[in-house]
C-alpha cells in the first residue's frame, strides 16, 4: 500500500508542476500584453505632446493645466510644471534633481536634457515664466 500512495503522490505532485508551469507561461503573456498597453500608452502621450506642440517646437500658446498630484505616468510638459511649482522655480539642475528624487531609476544625465528640451519648449508656449540669470534660465510658474 506504501508504493501505491507513493505512486498516487508522484502523480499528484506530477499535476501541480504542470499547474504551475501552465501559470507561469499565462502570466508570461499576461506581461507581453502589458509591455505592448504600455508602448501604446507611451504613443498616445507623444501624440498628445506634439499636438500641444511641445514636442516639436510650434508656438499654439495651450495652457497645460499643473496637476494636482506627481504620478511617473504625467507627460513631461506636466512633470517640468508640475516640479517647477512645488520647488517655487528653479534652474534646469533644480528641476532635474526634484524629478530624480522623485523617479530615482531615471538616468541623470537624460533626464537633464528632457528637461531642458521641455522647459525651455514650456517657456516658448508661455507655459512657464523665466528669469535670465547670467547665462542660464531661472524657470517659474
Amino acid at each position: 500500500m506504501d508504493g501505491l500512495l507513493s505512486q498516487n503522490d508522484t502523480h499528484f505532485t506530477e499535476g501541480l508542476k504542470a499547474k504551475q508551469a501552465k501559470m507561469k507561461e499565462e502570466i508570461a503573456a499576461k506581461k507581453r500584453e502589458i509591455v505592448a498597453i504600455e508602448k501604446k500608452i507611451t504613443a498616445i502621450k507623444r501624440a498628445i505632446e506634439a499636438f500641444e506642440g511641445i514636442k516639436y517646437g510650434e508656438d499654439p500658446k495651450i495652457q497645460i493645466p499643473i496637476p494636482a498630484e506627481y504620478s511617473k505616468s504625467l507627460t513631461w510638459s506636466e512633470k517640468v510644471l508640475w516640479t517647477t511649482q512645488k520647488t517655487g522655480g528653479g534652474f534646469v539642475d533644480n528641476i532635474t534633481e526634484a524629478i530624480a528624487h522623485l523617479e530615482p531609476e531615471l538616468n541623470k544625465k537624460t533626464l537633464k536634457r528632457i528637461v531642458t528640451q521641455y522647459a525651455s519648449q514650456l517657456k516658448k508656449s508661455g507655459n512657464l515664466r523665466h528669469e535670465k540669470v547670467g547665462i542660464k534660465y531661472k524657470y517659474l510658474v
